[in-house]
């Protein structure tokens, strides 16, 4: 086994304990040296390293999604309410011109209905 091999199965290596075991077992079976099995632990340490760096990167991105996804929910909300709240000035507002709509339409029937009969033939 080469080092190149040696590396390469450190690349590739789940990080689970029993995979540790057989790398440590393989090494001492392949009786490779002090040096190269300090490499090993070095590059295994790196591994373990960068996984729980990758992993507490990953922690962050979804604490930061979990963020916007509040603050976006917050922003529709507060317009959902605005957009209440001018429906109801809006039909407000349309009911009162309905209202005074009828009020005219009432002060305008007795005067067509005076007129109406004034023209009437007798």
């Amino acid at each position: 086994m080469t080092k190149q091999d040696l590396v390469r199965m450190v690349a590739n290596l789940d990080l689970e304990p029993t995979k540790e075991a057989e790398l440590v077992t393989l090494i001492e079976r392949e009786g490779v040296t002090e040096e190269v099995k300090d490499e090993v632990q070095e590059l295994v340490q790196k591994k373990i390293d960068l996984t729980e760096a990758q992993d507490a990167l990953i922690e962050e991105a979804i604490k930061a999604v979990e963020e916007t996804d509040a603050e976006v929910a917050k922003i529709v909300a507060e317009a959902e309410e605005e957009l209440k709240t001018i429906e109801k000035e809006e039909t407000a507002k349309l009911e009162e011109l309905a209202k005074e709509a009828d009020e005219e339409d009432k002060k305008d029937e007795p005067e067509e209905e005076s007129q109406a009969e004034a023209e009437k033939p007798e």
